[in-house]
């Protein structure tokens, strides 16, 4: 087995992970306040745009990450396209949730707790600003 096997597709579930996560929290987000009386600094608000924003990246990196899996686990150098279609002939369509739920188990408190660390960053790099009286930082 080669050292670099499945980098590539490793670094993309990586990137799709992050922009998934990302994109869906602020989505969640604005959703959530646009339609509850929460407002945008309430921990309530965090949680569950976090956990759904944790959902909708584990569901749409599931199929990146069995076609990752079965790419750094082979012996043969064959393409994506290849072990897709292995797997559809031997699983049906059910090989694009294959692992979703231990997947979860570990992406959703990560991605929960990035985020709402992320959010208290934002809050205090705020105060931060309000209090130095800075709308900039030199560099």
């Amino acid at each position: 087995m080669r050292f670099g096997q499945g980098l590539w597709p490793n670094a993309f579930r990586c990137g799709m992970m992050t922009s998934c996560q990302l994109a869906s929290y602020d989505s969640f987000r604005d959703l959530i306040v646009a339609t509850t009386r929460i407002h945008d600094d309430h921990p309530d608000l965090h949680l569950s745009a976090s956990f759904l924003a944790a959902l909708v990246a584990t569901t749409l990196c599931s199929p990146i990450d069995v076609i990752k899996t079965q790419l750094m686990g082979s012996s043969s150098k064959h393409g994506i396209l290849h072990v897709m279609k292995d797997l559809t002939a031997t699983e049906g369509m059910r090989w694009v949730f294959r692992g979703w739920t231990p997947s979860f188990v570990l992406l959703g408190p990560q991605t929960m707790a990035t985020l709402i660390l992320l959010e208290e960053h934002k809050r205090l790099y705020r105060d931060f600003k309000e209090k130095t009286g800075t709308q900039k930082i030199p560099l």
